[in-house]
Formats: C-alpha cells, structure tokens, sequence
C-alpha cells in the first residue's frame, strides 16, 4: 500500500507542479515518475542498493534475478529480461554494478549470465545478450523462430570503467576487460582485452591503451 501512496502523489504532483510542455517540467516529470517506478518495484528485486533509478517506462522481466548496484542508473525505453529456462536456474543471472549507467533504449538479456561491473557507461541503444533462439543446424531451421529453445554459447562479464558506444552489440560468451573501450556500432564476437579499444563488426582490436 506504501508504495501505491507514493506512486499517486508523485502523479497529482506531476499534474499541479510541473507543465508538460516546458523543458524543465518535462525533466521533473521523468524524474519523479522514475522514482516513483523505482520505488514500487524495489522489492521485486533479488537485490537493489541504495540511489538506484529506473525509468518508469522500462520493460522489465524477471527482477528475482537482477542485481542492482548502488547509484546505477537505467534510462528511458530500456528493456532488462531473464529467461528462467533452466540453464542458471535459481542463480541472479543479469548483475548491474555500483554506478554505472544503462543509456536509453539498451536492450539487455540473460537466459544464462550477464555480469556487468561498477562505473560502466553504455550509450544509447545497446544490446547485450547472452542467448539465441536456437542453434544453427538444418534441423532447428525446420522450428519457427519463437518456438526454437533458448540457447547460450556462455556468460557475458563486462568489467569495471567499461564504455561502450551508441549502437554497440555484446553477444554471448564475451569478457571485456577493465577499462576498454567498444566503439559505436561494433558488434563484440571475442573477448575484449583490458585497456584497450576495438571496433567493427566484428569488433577487432584498434588501440592498446598505455
């Protein structure tokens, strides 16, 4: 009932303080109904920290198995989905560390294990999944997409201080090492060494950071 309260009164205060069509009424709109969201759906969460704010527009599918850290932040239009079929059942299988910022329009998805560290900074409109609607042998192109089973080729660690660029796509059985860099628009097939930055699709190596 708590919840429900305050999810009702940042909505009558959104309607008597803050004009829609002003730049800064439509800033304190997304806020407070973010928080609000925030809020309603904390204990829905296997953990979330403290200073954390989703968009109240996320799409959300299997919070008991997320983690959030301390001061992450997810922006507008994103969608966070674990698929409990049983390949790290019962497991947190989507880890979202301290401080680290999740850009608008991110898709990310776990059927397996998406672990992703502190002070990492996505740009807009990034994917990272660890799975695939079925393999690719002729007997699973005879399956419609949606009924094939979900697969996973193996978890998707993304260090700490990471920033991947706009457009980016993390596929499964990926490690990107501390502090690198993933260039706008790459697609990461291969492990990502630390301090460095690659690019492409497939991504590859361009800079040893030193």
């Amino acid at each position: 009932m708590g919840r429900r309260l305050i999810h009702f009164v940042a909505q009558v205060a959104l309607v008597l303080f803050f004009p829609v069509l002003s730049h800064k009424g439509i800033f304190w709109r997304y806020k407070v109904m973010g928080l609000a969201f925030t809020a309603r759906n904390r204990g829905k969460f296997k953990r979330m920290d403290k200073d954390v704010f989703l968009s109240s527009d996320l799409i959300l599918r299997g919070p008991e198995f997320i983690e959030i850290g301390r001061g992450a932040s997810v922006g507008p239009r994103c969608s966070l989905t674990v698929w409990d079929v049983g390949m790290n059942s019962g497991r947190v299988c989507l880890k979202i560390g301290d401080d680290t910022s999740i850009g608008e329009g991110a898709h990310i998805t776990a059927a397996n294990s998406i672990q992703i560290g502190n002070n990492v900074l996505f740009g807009k409109h990034i994917t990272v999944s660890d799975n695939n609607h079925g393999d690719t042998t002729l007997a699973a192109v005879e399956v419609p997409p949606p009924q094939r089973p979900l697969v996973s080729k193996g978890p998707v660690v993304i260090e700490d201080n990471v920033w991947i660029g706009d457009k980016a796509t993390i596929l499964a059985g990926v490690t990107i090492g501390r502090g690198a860099i993933v260039a706008a628009n790459s697609v990461v097939t291969h492990d990502v060494p630390v301090a460095c930055v690659v690019a492409g699709v497939p991504a590859r190596l361009v800079k040893r950071m030193e």
